[in-house]
């Protein structure tokens, strides 16, 4: 399995054409958009709003059986009638030409960690926030001290948040590189208010080299309501192609 995430700046005024757009895939065309995830060997699809300083924000995760950045070559050079549709609607919205492919390395998976055993009633939640300039080496060096000596304080804190799955993403864009967050848990605001209120030692650490990195102080009320989802698509694993 791949998984990626990313977030794109919508373009000015285009918000509600957006939800328009999740909302027909949702809807009315619900049987083609699920067409389309079997087709590239999706398994999950969701989207938020999210607001920001610069604007709002399209920010997407997805789950794979097959490598994504291949999904979306050829996602990118297909004439299928749905995903021209799809493309010719989507991309005015995001101000991207979805007939060209994303380049490799666009973003850059720093770890993805599953700790706590699912339930199946947790909820996505995901936010993209830009990184401070010159702290890109400093990201990559908090997320191998997460995977490395602070390995089992970082399992401890899922336990106390139960949090189910949480992934880091580097995504590099023309503007500055940005961290992309992605996490599971059965109340993402329940969470996000929890972690911001605790002074246990590696919570404290860990708030402390996210402020350096990203200017984001969690030891203060999360400033504004969490992003908005406004699409969560999930689908039986299918195969790769052989």
């Amino acid at each position: 399995m791949s998984t990626y995430a990313y977030g794109l700046m919508l373009e000015p005024g285009k918000t509600d054409e957006l939800r328009r757009l999740t909302s027909d895939l949702r809807g009315a065309r619900k049987a083609e958009h699920e067409d389309y995830m079997r087709r590239y060997h999706l398994t999950k699809e969701y989207g938020w709003i999210e607001s920001t300083r610069m604007g709002d924000m399209f920010v997407v995760y997805f789950e794979a059986t097959d490598d994504f950045l291949a999904e979306n070559r050829a996602f990118a050079a297909s004439t299928h009638p749905f995903d021209v549709w799809y493309k010719q609607q989507a991309g005015p919205i995001l101000g991207q030409d979805l007939n060209v492919p994303f380049p490799a390395g666009f973003v850059e998976i720093l770890y993805e960690t599953q700790d706590v055993p699912a339930s199946g009633r947790e909820k996505p939640f995901a936010i993209v926030a830009p990184l401070l300039p010159g702290k890109t080496d400093a990201m990559r060096q908090l997320a191998a001290e997460l995977l490395g000596p602070k390995r089992e304080d970082l399992r401890a804190s899922h336990r106390r948040l139960n949090q189910v799955k949480e992934n880091f993403y580097l995504e590099h864009t023309p503007q500055g590189d940005l961290f992309v967050y992605y996490s599971e848990t059965p109340d993402p605001a329940a969470t996000v208010q929890r972690f911001g209120e605790s002074r246990d030692a590696f919570d404290l650490w860990w708030k402390e080299r996210v402020l350096d990195v990203s200017g984001i102080d969690y030891n203060q009320p999360f400033p504004g309501p969490l992003p908005e989802l406004i699409l969560a698509t999930t689908m039986p694993m299918v195969g790769a192609p052989g």
